[in-house]
């Protein structure tokens, strides 16, 4: 029809054979044979835009528009919903629609085919569900006419309107998604026929309360139900979570396509569409790709034909928070190729989407359309509608062996409740870790109870995200014991593959998908790993992490996750010429990665910060933070632009391997590399913190790694020889005051200062505090470097630490309170009653004093030998007066609470133990 060429989002498709031109027409030739459903109508939105195309087609057929008005009213729209409110509406906007085009429509009567399905009113007796009953009594209770022939004529009807009660007893939860039988259409339609004829009391005992009516209702209910349209357009929800008496129904009648309600509907509505007949829709594009929709997959590619489909950006369609699609399927299987239109690279929203359909339809060639034959999805396992995949691509799947035939892929552990059982490293005592084992039975004689656990984390190619530990004691006794008792969803993963070198990857991505090596580790349910690949790993991992791996991975599932099964799928042309080259390459990323991701403080290997190493441990100490800070930058452009050389290359030999040098391009750009890239402020903080740890004794510049509590006097190595060298703390610091001015030599900003001059010399102090806080920082004539230093201290390294430690710290915040009456740092692994009780003693009590003189004195003072504004005088008086007040709370808390013996146990974690003495810290934000 040249009304339909005309709208606007219409393209031909080329050389579709013969029937190309086909027409929805029925067998009379006109359109009023042409029936239109929408089974989820809403408010009518779909009908509204099908009124003007059938509106257009009447047109051209010879109608006047009040003609074509009424005509399509009264023969081609038809809506179905669940809500009431809903149908009311969508009936609104199809008489409104007719009103537009004839004055006179509404008087004469037609009425839109439009319902909001109804639930029989039953009466039942013996608690049983109706959806129940038919289940278990289906050949007993649903007869047809020629079943009956032998009853009297009132119980066949009875027996009809029993089966029309139990249809719809459920109506507002099932919906349209309700399937009348085939055996039952006589039950349909004599149910309409006969039901004047019964009594109030026959109405009883088939369960109905209402009169004639309600079963007439029901009766045309089935009807539409039981109907062929020639187009089936809708809308469907989207959800996962069912009520049980819908779960049932889907589990019985939808079983291969209940992996959400839209994939139901997919099925429904080609049940609902004619022979041939069309069925179109908007969903989330999830049924294209992933493991559980991989039946609807097959069924439509097997007996079904794609005509259009319209792969949206991923948030295109904000008001739906999922990705969606927009496709045809034509109820028949023709071999021809369907148009496929891939959007999901132009953000900006539906505006700009719809441009670039538009774009599309005028543009012959355009990059982003596809004509594919869809016969093509069986040539990669799990038929994703990869519609964009090349002949080189799919020969790739065709040639190579899936990596699940080469490595066991599988997910790991499953605690069912992560608060009790996984810590960050930190937050435990180190020596309860163990971070070498082996194998399962290595890990069980060690008698540790911590161990290192693969749990994905943030985009990062080969080597990182090392931060959890488990509670594995004794192969998890606690974990795998009785997890049901406790009501928890425990899973486990064959002994032999724990601890062993492994690949993993995180479940959840944004954007490109990333591998990393690991070994000495257990591994998470969300972080899947693949093992026993012998000597092949190596080349696995550097597949994996090519422009070749991600390539055909966005082919099997271009979704935020990527399962053990999309992975498995992965299609690996093993190249015994070029594995040497790539197995060295991948050492030397694993090795770079490695490197940098030791570097920074929460790195478990982490040995010393970058810039106290090198020649501030050498003959050219004193040295410069400066020249330390372009020394550091230099290493780490050396080691990216090794790792982007790196990179190239191994794609470079996967891209030849596989055939793609007209497709991909091997070249790595910086931004691509997951190495980590410091600035200036960010790595001048990490040295703050890397300060603070020496001050309290947890590392060491004399010294590589961490250093516990009972370890550090013997751990610390000897201190420099020679003038000006470093002074190593005989015992360190368990509480460091935090001050906003220079009032005390023992507090943290002067702490720190004094670090700086002991660490890199008294000659570059003055450099250094300058180059410290111009990093941090604009000096001014009123911010010296001191001063912009200790205001970093005091305001903004906690803030910076929590972001550090993921909210759980290892250095902890005393506060009185909003005042800041008074400030610690206390260290976790030596904190402990005692502390509480020196923190109060040793500087809680002499800060109360300390204010009252203070403020005695402002209060003795005489006004007129004060140079002070009054007004400023004031504030400061009452600031004293509060501060007193708050800090004497503060001091019965801490007295309460070491009188509680609240002891700190490490094994619980930081959240569990800072809840314990949260009245006397920091939030934890």
């Amino acid at each position: 029809s040249s009304a339909i060429k005309e709208t606007q989002y219409t393209k031909e498709k080329p050389n579709l054979g013969e029937d190309k031109q086909e027409s929805f027409r029925s067998g009379t030739g006109e359109p009023t044979g042409i029936t239109f459903l929408d089974p989820c109508v809403g408010g009518g939105h779909i009908l509204a835009y099908a009124f003007d195309i059938f509106l257009a087609i009447y047109q051209e057929s010879g109608y006047s528009v009040t003609e074509a008005a009424a005509l399509i009213v009264a023969n081609n729209l038809f809506g179905i919903d669940i809500d009431d409110h809903c149908a009311q509406l969508a009936y609104f906007t199809v008489m409104m629609k007719g009103r537009a085009c004839d004055p006179t429509f509404l008087e004469k009567g037609i009425c839109p085919h439009i319902i909001a399905l109804q639930e029989s009113t039953v009466q039942e007796s013996n608690g049983c569900s109706a959806v129940q009953k038919s289940n278990k009594h289906k050949s007993n209770r649903r007869l047809s006419l020629e079943e009956t022939n032998g009853q009297s004529n009132k119980n066949s009807v009875l027996t009809k309107v029993e089966y029309l009660r139990e249809l719809f007893q459920h109506a507002k939860e099932i919906g349209s998604l309700l399937r009348p039988e085939v055996s039952e259409r006589s039950a349909i339609a004599d149910g309409r026929a006969y039901a004047g004829r019964l009594s109030p009391s026959n109405l009883r005992k088939a369960g109905l309360v209402n009169s004639q009516t309600e079963i007439a209702i029901l009766a045309q209910q089935a009807d539409w139900l039981s109907r062929t349209y020639t187009i089936v357009c809708t809308n469907p929800p989207y959800l996962n979570k069912y009520d049980q008496h819908l779960k049932t129904y889907l589990f019985h009648h939808y079983k291969d396509y209940a992996a959400d309600l839209f994939s139901a509907f997919i099925y429904r509505n080609l049940l609902f569409c004619e022979p041939g007949g069309y069925a179109a829709y908007m969903t989330p594009f999830v049924w294209m790709f992933i493991k559980r929709h991989y039946d609807l997959r097959r069924y439509l590619v097997a007996e079904k034909t794609i005509t259009t489909l319209v792969q949206m950006e991923y948030s295109a369609f904000a008001e739906a928070t999922v990705p969606l699609c927009a496709f045809v399927i034509k109820n028949k299987k023709v071999e021809e190729p369907g148009v496929y239109f891939r959007l999901s690279e132009f953000k900006g929203g539906m505006a700009v989407q719809g441009e670039k359909i538009k774009a599309a339809l005028t543009q012959p060639g355009c990059d982003y359309v596809y004509i594919c034959d869809q016969r093509q999805f069986f040539a990669i396992p799990g038929v994703p509608i990869a519609y964009w995949a090349s002949s080189d691509l799919l020969a790739a799947f065709l040639k190579g062996v899936p990596l699940n035939n080469l490595a066991i892929v599988r997910t790991g552990i499953m605690t069912g409740q992560n608060r009790r059982f996984l810590r960050f490293w930190w937050e435990v005592c180190p020596s309860d870790i163990c971070f070498e084992a082996r194998s399962a039975e290595a890990a069980k004689a060690s008698g540790k109870t911590w161990f290192p656990y693969n749990k994905g984390g943030k985009a990062r190619r080969w080597f990182g995200n090392e931060d959890y530990v488990i509670n594995w004691y004794q192969g998890g006794r606690d974990l795998f014991g009785d997890p049901r008792s406790e009501g928890r969803n425990a899973q486990n993963y064959p002994d032999e593959l724990k601890f062993k070198p492994a690949v993993t990857w995180s479940l959840v991505t944004s954007g490109m998908t990333t591998f990393r090596y690991k070994e000495h580790h257990l591994s998470d349910f969300a972080g899947m790993s693949f093992y026993n690949a012998k000597e092949n790993l190596l080349y696995l991992l550097g597949f994996c992490n090519s422009k070749v791996g991600q390539h055909m991975l966005r082919l099997i599932a271009p979704t935020l996750n990527y399962q053990v099964g999309d992975v498995g799928r992965l299609p690996i042309i093993m190249s015994e010429t070029d594995k040497p080259t790539v197995d060295a390459l991948v050492r030397t990323c694993i090795e770079l990665a490695r490197e940098d991701w030791n570097e920074r403080e929460t790195a478990r290997s982490f040995k010393y910060h970058p810039l106290v190493s090198g020649d501030s441990k050498g003959e050219d100490w004193p040295i410069l933070l400066a020249d330390a800070w372009s020394a550091w930058q230099t290493a780490c452009e050396a080691r990216l632009c090794r790792m982007q050389q790196c990179e190239t290359e191994i794609n470079r030999i996967f891209i030849r391997i596989y055939g793609l040098e007209n497709e991909l391009d091997p070249y790595v750009a910086p931004a691509e590399i997951t190495l980590r890239k410091l600035t200036r402020t960010e790595a001048v903080r990490s040295l703050i913190s890397y300060a603070v740890g020496c001050l309290f004794g947890r590392y060491s510049t004399n010294t590589e790694g961490l250093i516990t509590s009972v370890d550090y006097p013997a751990k610390v190595l000897q201190n420099r020889c020679g003038s000006g060298c470093a002074k190593q703390y005989d015992t360190p610091y368990r509480l460091i005051p935090i001050y906003d001015n220079d009032s005390c030599r023992e507090d943290l900003a002067s702490l720190f200062i004094r670090w700086l001059k002991e660490t890199f010399g008294a000659a570059s102090l003055s450099d250094n505090v300058k180059f410290i806080a111009l990093s941090l920082g604009e000096i001014t004539t009123a911010k010296s470097p001191e001063k912009i230093i200790r205001q970093y201290i005091s305001h903004d390294f906690y803030a910076d630490h929590l972001l550090r430690y993921r909210r759980r710290p290892i250095y902890w915040q005393f506060q009185s309170g909003e005042d800041a009456g008074f400030r610690a740092l206390a260290y976790l692994q030596t904190m402990d009653n005692d502390g509480l009780i020196a923190l109060r003693e040793d500087f809680v009590l002499p800060r109360i004093e300390g204010y009252k003189r203070t403020l005695l004195a402002l209060m003795e003072t005489p006004e007129q030998t004060d140079l002070e504004d009054p007004s400023c005088r004031l504030r400061r008086r009452e600031l004293l007066h509060r501060q007193v007040k708050e800090l004497a709370v503060f001091a019965a808390k801490l007295e309460t609470l070491s009188q509680t013996n609240q002891e700190l146990n490490l094994a619980d974690g930081v959240a569990v133990n800072y809840e314990k003495w949260r009245d006397v810290l920091a939030p934890l934000r």
